[in-house]
């Protein structure tokens, strides 16, 4: 023992063992405010008045022994302070991992949305490049049809052209043989009257005549008949020619809401590439964010906290026992001093040491 006449009292000061305070008239120990109630040192018991035969050396190791338990009180409280810390701080990883793995789920969702998304913009512009080939393919076709009904609409005007050519010529040539006709009808009124005597030869000419008038004025009709055949050949060359007009501008007009369309299509198409640009610089810093998190390493970090708490509250617990022993022992020798009658035993384990406090937090 270094001081044998020296003793601390429950704040830590020093001071000699004959002249220590009583029991009763001890004030309430400076610096330990901050120790709960069940971790103080305990009051000390009113032994009476002390006569001068009192042992010093026991006194010493009263006093040591109650300094000892305020050092153990002090640091079984900082070491309270530091587990409730570190759980604190374990917590606070653990939340901060949470919100990080929810908010890297959060963007997993948005990141497969928008691709879900590009998918049906690419989709969407796939069936709009086969819509306009599709369009392309029957404006191709309409104006090759509409090549060909030109083509047969001109074929068909020429031999119109020709046909009525041909019709006048015959017309002519059937108008030369009446006028022949009439001619020797006149001709042969004119033998009629000239030759009486031979009445029968001129009324055979003249039966033969009338035949022959006969037959051209049923060739004028025929040839009138395929004049008007021609004339509505014509006319109705004329309504596909116009048939084939509207068509043409049927066409046009598919055309036109094809490019429209297709106009439409290309300005959907840059707008999905912006989308997926955008969408790409989301998923980056994304990414970004979940590399830095996973380089943070919450999780072990929470795991040390952990394992420190553990640690701490371990170690508080072995404190705590040495703490309630050294209470016990304080106390036994107390009842030794009042009494005059030795102990037989300090008993020693947790069976025999105050309650540890439960977690309050």
């Amino acid at each position: 023992m270094p001081y044998p006449n020296r003793g601390r009292d429950g704040a830590g000061r020093f001071v000699k063992a004959q002249g220590c305070p009583k029991t009763e008239d001890t004030a309430e120990p400076v610096g330990i405010d901050a120790v709960p109630e069940e971790l103080q040192a305990p009051e000390k018991l009113d032994v009476g008045p002390k006569d001068d035969s009192d042992d010093p050396q026991k006194l010493t190791i009263i006093a040591e022994r109650e300094h000892r338990q305020v050092k153990l009180a002090m640091r079984v409280q900082k070491l309270r302070y530091t587990t409730v810390t570190l759980w604190e701080r374990g917590d606070q990883y653990k939340l901060r991992l949470q919100r990080a793995i929810a908010e890297r789920a959060s963007l997993v969702k948005k990141m497969n949305m928008e691709r879900e998304r590009v998918e049906r913009v690419e989709e969407a512009e796939q069936i709009a490049q086969a819509e306009k080939y599709e369009l392309e393919e029957e404006l191709r076709a309409a104006e090759e049809r509409a090549e060909r009904a030109e083509e047969l609409a001109e074929e068909a005007e020429w031999a119109l052209n020709m046909e009525v050519e041909e019709m006048g010529i015959e017309l002519r040539a059937a108008e030369g043989r009446a006028g022949q006709a009439e001619r020797a009808e006149r001709l042969a009124r004119e033998e009629r009257d000239q030759l009486e005597a031979g009445r029968k030869a001129a009324v055979e000419q003249m039966r033969r005549a009338e035949e022959a008038e006969k037959f051209e004025k049923g060739e004028k009709a025929i040839i009138k008949e395929l004049y008007m055949k021609a004339v509505e050949a014509i006319d109705s060359a004329r309504g596909a020619e116009s048939a084939a007009k509207a068509e043409v501008e049927r066409m046009e007009e598919e055309l036109r809401s094809a490019e429209e369309r297709a106009k439409k299509a290309e300005e959907a198409e840059e707008a999905a590439t912006a989308n997926m640009a955008r969408v790409a610089e989301e998923l980056k810093r994304a990414e970004e964010r979940v590399e830095e998190v996973e380089s943070t390493d919450l999780a072990m970090r929470a795991q040390e906290a952990e394992e420190k708490a553990t640690e701490a509250h371990s170690q508080m617990m072995r404190y705590w026992l040495a703490l309630t022993k050294e209470r016990r022992t304080v106390q036994f020798l107390r009842e030794e001093i009042a009494n005059g009658e030795p102990t037989v035993g300090i008993a020693q384990g947790p069976e025999y040491c105050d309650p540890l406090p439960d977690r309050g937090f």
